[in-house]
């Protein structure tokens, strides 16, 4: 195997036994549920705000693993949700009564 470094590894077929798999979910799927080891990848993304973050983070119970540049996480953090962004946020012109 070859890392992003350039250092190499060589996995032996006994390794490959020792291997337990891993699972993705999206943090919307994830809702409500709750995992022991969570590594939540932050690239940019007109889905992800602050509280898209807050969800990812706390499905961990022990573990949780942000990748990804700081400045971004740093930026996604501080930012108002986009809920409360005028674009996004849903609008109520008039309430009809049925």
């Amino acid at each position: 195997m070859r890392f992003d470094d350039g250092a190499e590894d060589v996995i032996t077929t006994a390794d490959l036994e020792k291997l337990t798999h891993g699972w993705a979910i999206s943090v919307h799927k994830a809702q409500g549920s709750a995992f022991k080891r969570v590594i939540i990848p932050v690239v940019r993304s007109k889905l992800l705000d602050r509280t898209m973050l807050y969800i990812a983070i706390t499905r961990g119970i022990e573990t949780v693993v942000l990748v990804g540049d700081i400045d971004l996480i740093n930026e996604v953090a501080c930012a108002s949700p986009q809920s409360l962004d005028r674009q996004h946020a849903l609008r109520f012109d008039a309430l009809i009564d049925v």
